[in-house]
């Protein structure tokens, strides 16, 4: 499976969208079979100013960072693009390539998104799986934090998020050296935590006596494909977001793709959802077992007709989330917003 069609796979070519946070990886490249508009915190000169420093990136890709059409948070989609396109503005499509994970309120988002597009507009994201990143380690997010988030209007990461991911930060031991993303089919004995919870406490008590009102990316949010789809079948069931689940895949190395559909105004949401809480309850259960030493352990024991080796990440993308990685999580201080 290719990411970037599988990403596209519901949203066709001559239709106009917005892509949040491309940098030097557009999934919807400028001047394309699609429209694009293009979503960052940071601006142009700013992109390219971080990639040039950025010796993992490869030179050639940074020609591919574009001009910034909106610059400010993901969270802010629907103010900053009616701010620049005015308030009638509407849209076919958004793609989001892991910015969901770091959103203070991703209600807020979708909300924003459900307020842009048109009637069957797609939202379109790759998202990935605590199971095979730097996550490993952490609880999935359920639906009553995330609730949480947008009732306290939330604008920037908690100080125990931050603390989650660095006392938590986990990494698979290869040959190369320790890889904060891999596969879910990767050996668990292999992934070693990183996170020391006396220098993250540490960290939390100073932004506390500092007062520090400044923005800390982290990933905010833990996913499996299940329990991204059971928050969203509960915020849809609670009528909070007005979509449809088109697609919910299982993991492409370390990631996931989710699409959702604009629901026409007024139509109601299709039936079985509550039924289906139980059984995403249940598949999630079953999705965080996979990754346990002693499931793999069985497969292995069972030969390679069911276990096998994993197919190796592409390199490309391992470098592509590698990149991410650092730029969103290297430590730096956002006060302007986040994506």
């Amino acid at each position: 499976m290719d990411r970037r069609q599988e990403i596209l796979r519901h949203i066709a070519p001559g239709t106009r969208g917005i892509e949040v946070a491309p940098w030097h990886n557009p999934i919807v490249p400028p001047g394309g079979e699609r429209a694009v508009v293009v979503l960052d915190v940071f601006d142009r000169a700013t992109l390219l100013a971080r990639a040039e420093a950025d010796s993992w990136i490869d030179r050639a890709a940074i020609g591919q960072i574009g001009e910034v059409d909106l610059v400010g948070s993901a969270c802010d989609i629907a103010e900053l693009a009616r701010a620049r396109f005015g308030a009638q503005a509407r849209f076919d499509f958004v793609v989001s390539s892991h910015n969901l994970e770091h959103l203070p309120d991703p209600v807020r988002f979708l909300l924003g998104c459900e307020a842009l597009l048109a009637p069957g507009g797609v939202v379109a994201m790759a998202v990935p799986d605590k199971r095979a990143c730097f996550d490993f380690f952490r609880p999935h997010s359920a639906t009553g934090a995330v609730l949480e988030a947008w009732h306290e209007a939330r604008e920037r990461p908690t100080f125990a998020q931050i603390f989650n991911q660095t006392a938590y930060n986990a990494g698979l031991r290869g040959p190369q050296g320790i890889t904060g993303a891999f596969s879910i089919d990767d050996n668990p004995g292999q992934i070693t935590l990183r996170g020391d919870v006396t220098q993250a406490y540490a960290a939390w008590r100073k932004l506390i006596d500092a007062n520090d009102t400044g923005y800390h990316d982290t990933h905010c949010w833990t996913f499996t494909p299940s329990s991204l789809e059971l928050i969203l079948t509960e915020l849809i069931l609670l009528g909070i977001i007005n979509f449809d689940i088109v697609s919910v895949t299982p993991p492409l190395g370390c990631e996931f793709f989710v699409h959702l559909r604009q629901r026409p105004t007024g139509a109601a949401a299709p039936g079985g959802l509550a039924e289906r809480r139980e059984w995403l309850l249940q598949q999630t259960i079953d999705e965080l077992a996979h990754s346990s030493r002693q499931a793999w352990a069985l497969r292995a024991a069972s030969g390679p007709a069911i276990h096998g080796d994993a197919p190796p990440i592409r390199r490309g993308l391992l470098r592509r989330i590698g990149g991410r990685i650092r730029r969103l999580c290297g430590g730096a201080a956002w006060t302007s917003g986040d994506v």
